[in-house]
């Protein structure tokens, strides 16, 4: 069976349309990797039955951290701060991976098709800590957080979209 992501790379995609046999499809921190992303939605959205949802989660902007990498001469790495918060032509230029705000990803949803766009942010699980006392406390500091605007900083932004049902 081919793979559906080498597939965003180069057009046609070689499954037929509206034929997975799940109404839920999912793309989970995969999106901002594709050559282009507004082909790849449009492909998901074409493969996804009438009235099919799609969860999607790419990484958040707003996040302190760049999570992908990044290149700077002889800098290198990731969970540096704030390089996500620099304008988009310079991310662009020095980081592994596109970044999304929550506007950006409904536009590229509505663009594509999908219809009943829900958006929300996940806060960082810090599984990269060593277990400790420290990871417990930080974990409920962000469990706290989690609860009021701050969730705006999660490090990926969760969206559930539809393709609206045939109408007959």
């Amino acid at each position: 069976m081919p793979n559906l992501f080498q597939s965003f790379r180069q057009p046609p995609s070689p499954f037929l349309s509206a034929t997975h046999h799940s109404t839920w499809r999912s793309c989970i921190e995969t999106l901002e990797h594709v050559r282009d992303d507004r082909y790849a939605l449009a492909e998901l959205f074409r493969l996804l039955r009438p009235g099919g949802h799609l969860v999607l989660t790419v990484p958040n902007k707003w996040y302190l951290f760049e999570t992908h990498g990044l290149c700077v001469g002889p800098v290198t790495g990731n969970r540096i701060p704030f390089v996500s918060w620099l304008p988009p032509a310079i991310h662009a230029r020095i980081a592994a991976a596109r970044i999304y705000t929550s506007g950006g990803v409904r536009g590229l949803l509505a663009s594509a098709g999908f219809v009943d766009i829900h958006l929300d942010h996940v806060m960082p699980p810090l599984d990269k800590l060593v277990a400790s006392p420290v990871r417990r406390q930080l974990r409920a500091g962000v469990g706290l957080a989690e609860q009021t605007f701050l969730r705006r900083f999660g490090v990926s932004i969760v969206a559930v979209a539809q393709k609206p049902a045939w109408r007959g």
